[in-house]
């Protein structure tokens, strides 16, 4: 019950948004896009909190181990993603899924470069428990690869299509597509509704909201999903291992 309140929430949210970047487009909606993005993402966000009931039979054939995080749950919206690609329904390069790099990616490898740097810095100063094995593997893969392959890849890709791509700021293309993919992937990790009634977490909101305004900017300056894909790991585990 919990979860269904959840995705009305999103759902709700996303109606908000869809309706404030509809009045403020200066071309036309393609609506077909914006009901393809919002179905997808509905899915993704079932796939990943087990609303289907899937989780189990993955954890069935792996001997039911113990684990701490939501390895099926991600795995399976990872494969969902992975099943819209290889069928051509959405393809790899529309996506930012190739290694080719745009013109002025330097800027966003500096900036993955310099960030990569702080957290190192900051890593060895701030003291930190060990964690386990389990936890790095999952931070460092999970995560990054099917958020990035759907956020700033199918969905934002989606939303490009139904809005355009929105006036170059700060060398990429930065429109209402990249602000309604960065606010959902933050809203996702902010706002929920659980036993207790509506739940917000600030800190969660800021830290998802610059950390995906950072990663949506990776995506579109470099043209690729390889630098947000591995800013995302970096930032997840650079402080779980030093």
């Amino acid at each position: 019950m919990d979860i269904l309140a959840s995705l009305i929430l999103w759902n709700g949210v996303a109606i908000a948004l869809i309706g404030v970047a509809a009045v403020c487009a200066r071309q036309p909606v393609a609506w077909r896009w914006v009901f393809a993005a919002f179905s997808l993402f509905n899915v993704n966000v079932c796939l990943v909190l087990n609303v289907f009931g899937l989780n189990g039979l993955i954890y069935n054939l792996l001997g039911n181990p113990e684990l701490s995080f939501n390895w099926a749950g991600k795995i399976i919206a990872l494969m969902f993603s992975l099943t819209l690609l290889m069928t051509g329904i959405v393809r790899w390069h529309q996506i930012g899924g190739v290694f080719k790099q745009s013109k002025g990616a330097v800027m966003g490898w500096s900036v993955v470069g310099l960030l990569c740097v702080v957290g190192v810095g900051l890593a060895l100063v701030l003291p930190d428990e060990p964690h386990s094995l389990e936890t790095i593997a999952y931070q460092l893969t999970m995560p990054s690869l099917e958020e990035e392959i759907f956020y700033r890849g199918i969905f934002l890709y989606c939303l490009v299509r139904a809005f355009g791509e929105g006036p170059r700021i700060a060398a990429s293309n930065f429109g209402s597509a990249a602000i309604i993919s960065t606010l959902m992937f933050t809203i996702i990790h902010a706002l929920l509704w659980d036993e207790k009634g509506l739940f917000f977490q600030l800190d969660a909101f800021l830290f998802a909201g610059v950390f995906g305004v950072l990663l949506t900017w990776l995506r579109l300056n470099t043209g690729s999903l390889l630098a947000p894909i591995l800013m995302h790991s970096a930032v997840n585990t650079i402080w779980r291992l030093l």
